[in-house]
């Protein structure tokens, strides 16, 4: 018999403002060392589309934001790889929406994480 696998960490985030039709980065993940080399690409996999929008993933780079103390925060001056994901309503929407992705770090953790948004 196989070990069991732990269930996924969930998240729900507050809602993200945005404005319709426009494209938004929504969140922006990346694993990277203390001497700031990537450890590899995090997976996203889409789990429940939006219902009034798009989602895009890919790979992007960008700055983080580690609180002084962490030893990555020597890193935050500098663009990085990271998987961006990509937000933008169906042109004209208002009101509410959401998605739900699984996101897979190269260092084997996993969450599930709900994106809340309001689109104005």
């Amino acid at each position: 018999m196989g070990a069991a696998v732990p269930a996924l960490a969930q998240t729900s985030r507050p809602y993200v403002v945005v404005r319709s039709g426009a494209p938004i980065e929504i969140a922006a993940d990346a694993a990277i060392n203390p001497d700031c080399r990537s450890l590899g690409q995090t997976n996203v996999n889409l789990l429940v589309a939006p219902r009034r929008g798009n989602v895009m993933v890919g790979p992007g780079m960008h700055y983080n934001a580690y609180a002084p103390g962490n030893p990555r925060s020597a890193c935050n001056h500098r663009k990085l790889p990271a998987t961006i994901i990509t937000y933008r309503s169906n042109a004209g929407f208002t009101g509410q929406d959401s998605f739900v992705v699984e996101e897979i770090f190269p260092t084997g953790t996993a969450i599930k994480q709900r994106f809340n948004l309001e689109v104005r």
